[in-house]
């Protein structure tokens, strides 16, 4: 008995140190290979700078800063009426250069836009928003820009003769234009 236990210990030993001995020649193989390839990574042209490779890099384009917003302050004053029919005269001034100087009056009734002007040379096209009598507006073909500071005076007439008022004046975004006016 003391003999089938030595061989069946014996038996299994042979066998572990079999599988080891089979597992160091594996990891000796896989230690060879990466020898190799580093080896290859040491001695190549990019590594050693003997045959550099060209690499350019292409910065995306730099994108304009965004314009700083406008804001827009006015005011109205009833002048004297024109061809009978009430008028108001608004007075307003952009903080910030105005690109596309285009405006848009809310009355409290029906209006329209009679002209509006800015001292030195100017010309102005009327927008009429349609079926909607009470707004009016107006976009300079010049000057443009609109300079910060400079009053542009508007004239909006009432429909008749009762007296109109002015209830919110905004800027037009170009989007909201045509293209034609743009």
């Amino acid at each position: 008995m003391t003999k089938d236990v030595t061989k069946i210990v014996g038996d299994q030993y042979q066998s572990v140190i079999k599988s080891l001995t089979d597992q160091i020649g594996i990891l000796k193989a896989q230690l060879a290979s990466q020898a190799t390839t580093l080896g290859t990574i040491k001695n190549s042209n990019i590594v050693t700078g003997k045959k550099p490779v060209p690499v350019q890099v292409i910065n995306p384009p730099a994108t304009p800063p965004l314009p700083p917003p406008v804001n827009i302050s006015w005011q109205q004053a009833a002048t004297q009426p024109l061809n009978g029919k009430a008028t108001v005269l608004v007075t307003l001034r952009v903080d910030n250069p105005l690109a596309i100087p285009a405006f848009l009056a809310t009355c409290d009734r029906p209006c329209e836009t009679q002209e509006a002007t800015v001292v030195g040379a100017s010309q102005e096209s009327n927008l009429n928003v349609n079926n909607q009598p009470t707004l009016t507006g107006f976009v300079f073909n010049q000057p443009r820009p609109l300079t910060p500071g400079i009053d542009v005076t508007w004239t909006i007439v009432s429909e008749d003769d009762k007296p109109v008022t002015i209830i919110k004046v905004r800027i037009v975004q170009p989007s909201e234009l045509p293209e034609s006016m743009r």
